[in-house]
């Protein structure tokens, strides 16, 4: 959290800084109105660096600062959903609950907000593919757990409606609209009680609490204490959910059934409330989850509290993890976060050999770079061919493999990968050329490829030229892909960028000036590195009443005062001169 505040007050700060260039003299934005003014006396500002587009890289490290380091449960972050298993999702909503479960082709979800809310999750569960549920759970009366509800019971019709008193189940009914009331007041609506217990696919759901029922207006904050506090179990896994419970009541639970409350992974009780180490401690959580909007986080005091007790934890909300998922197998737990795309876009992978590992590329839409949490699911379809992890895939053996990548919310790509017993393994994956440049790639073959059967291609060679010894040179500006082929078909391809050489360095004769009323002044300026691509030069004067200057550099004093004189490359590198007119 404390990384993100001083990210936000970063941003800030250079959102003040152009005020405060206008009280240190010439606005910059004076000399060229169509370009945006740096924070500082420059005239000309630098270039935005362009953004990385590659959506997997190796480097990137999601786990740090999540799971505790010294936390050796079986909880981690990784990217290869299990085929079968359990699956929770916890859905980025407001600050409120929305929770599917599956198991096993068994489907249940947990309140859902408003009816707003109940119409943003709708497109996320078709999306999934949940057709239909077997179990609506509607933890308490208040709206903002169940308003929605007969938004999900009307589209998706579940067998059943377990609810923790008749209170809720009114509620709910008096949500429905006219179209909806008959299908949702048909749904049969079971109370549940501690000790009641159900089957979901492999899992067991189990009713822990409340252990008393609290009479009182469905209005009242003391409706919280209703709450259903349920336990699902999967093989060694569990998973505590508890509405708005409070503090007291979980204690209760523990009270009459000791030791029950310890789960591996905790829907936090009443979205960002803070609970204490007796509750922490009785639960001992691996992973806690915060359903909560941007503007009620969790303190970090309790974010604190929660590190402490060695738990990992997940927000729900555009700030920061956005929709999560954990999934187990009964004996593993793994997370996964992020928004919801609208597409994912897998780059061609070429035939790879035995041993072999290549790191995927491709887009995501949108793209947001607030979250650096954003998780892609992997499949592979045939593990003993390729497998996957975290878009790193790795030989095994030859044949074919599909392999797909899958958002949150579903949407999803899949490309093909050959292995072929034969191949060649190139030294670099990418080459980055200016035009006119230069650089060697190297190969290895392997199996029985006999030397000397290597083969080299481009794809543009309008942007890059290849040679038969494997040296690349930049042609053009623009990307294209040098390809190393083996008579068995098997090949290696390196993704080839080429750029204009920039210029680094703008160097004026002279950095201040003084001049007459009349007079002229010739700067020179000297461009580094010489060979640059691009040396088109711009000149701009701060104030042209008190000196122009033409394309050439020649300077001209019009009248008295000061102005600044300055020169800028076509890439935004730039010089200035001080002109003093007396």
């Amino acid at each position: 959290m404390k990384k993100k505040n001083l990210r936000w007050i970063a941003a800030l700060l250079v959102l003040c800084l152009p005020w405060l260039a206008l009280c240190t003299g010439i606005a910059e934005d004076a000399i060229f109105p169509e370009t945006d003014a740096p924070a500082d006396d420059a005239i000309f500002p630098e270039t935005d660096a362009p953004e990385d587009d590659a959506i997997f890289p190796e480097a990137e490290n999601p786990d740090d600062g999540i799971f505790p380091e010294d936390d050796g449960e079986e909880i981690a972050a990784t990217e290869e959903v299990p085929q079968t298993g359990l699956e929770v999702y916890y859905f980025d909503l407001e600050r409120v609950d929305g929770i599917l479960i599956r198991c096993d082709g068994a489907t249940c979800f947990i309140d859902v907000g408003y009816h707003r809310d109940a119409q943003k999750v709708l497109p996320y569960l078709q999306a999934l593919g949940v057709e239909k549920l077997d179990c609506y759970i509607g933890s308490h009366a208040h709206a903002d757990h169940i308003e929605g509800a007969p938004d999900i019971i009307y589209a998706l019709r579940p067998d059943v409606v377990y609810v923790s008193h008749k209170p809720t189940w009114n509620a709910i009914v008096s949500y429905a609209s006219k179209a909806q009331k008959s299908v949702v007041k048909g749904t049969p609506c079971k109370v549940l009680k501690p000790g009641d217990s159900f089957q979901l696919g492999g899992a067991m759901m189990r009713c822990l609490g409340p252990t008393s029922i609290h009479s009182c207006n469905i209005s009242d904050n003391e409706e919280n204490a209703n709450s259903l506090i349920c336990k699902l179990t999967y093989g060694a896994r569990s998973f505590l959910f508890a509405g708005d419970t409070y503090d007291y009541c979980l204690e209760a639970v523990e009270k009459k059934y000791p030791g029950i409350l310890d789960s591996d992974v905790l829907q936090n009780p009443h979205h960002n409330g803070h609970h204490s180490d007796n509750v922490l401690n009785l639960v001992s959580p691996k992973a806690t989850v915060f359903c909560t909007e941007n503007a009620h986080l969790p303190g970090d005091d309790y974010l604190g509290q929660l590190r402490n007790h060695k738990s990992a934890y997940f927000i729900t909300c555009s700030r920061c993890d956005g929709n999560v998922l954990i999934t187990s197998d009964g004996e593993h737990l793994e997370a996964y976060c992020g928004y919801p795309l609208k597409s994912v876009h897998l780059d061609p992978v070429n035939a790879l050999v035995p041993g072999q590992t290549v790191q995927m590329t491709g887009a995501l839409e949108p793209t947001r770079r607030a979250n650096p949490r954003k998780w892609l699911n992997w499949k592979s379809s045939d593990p003993e061919v390729v497998k996957v992890s975290r878009g790193k895939l790795t030989a095994v053996a030859e044949g074919t493999a599909t392999i797909t990548a899958t958002a949150i919310n579903g949407v999803s790509d899949s490309v093909q990968v050959q292995v072929f017993a034969t191949g060649v393994i190139l030294d670099k994956q990418a080459l980055s050329l200016n035009v006119g440049e230069a650089g060697q790639l190297r190969y290895k073959l392997t199996g029985d490829a006999p030397t000397g059967s290597i083969e080299w291609l481009c794809d543009d060679p309008g942007i890059a030229m290849v040679t038969s010894d494997g040296e690349v040179i930049g042609v053009g500006v623009g990307e294209t892909r040098v390809v190393a082929r083996v008579d068995s078909g098997a090949e290696a391809a390196c993704q080839v960028t080429v750029t204009e050489k920039p210029v680094r360095e703008l160097d004026l004769s002279k950095s201040k000036i003084k001049l007459k009323v009349g007079e002229t002044y010739a700067l020179q300026c000297k461009v580094r590195p010489s060979d640059a691509t691009d040396k088109r030069l711009e000149w701009a004067s701060s104030d042209e009443s008190v000196a122009t200057v033409d394309a050439f550099g020649n300077v001209t004093a019009v009248g008295k005062g000061s102005a600044k004189i300055g020169v800028r490359a076509s890439n935004g590198v730039y010089d200035l001169c001080r002109v003093k007119v007396e």
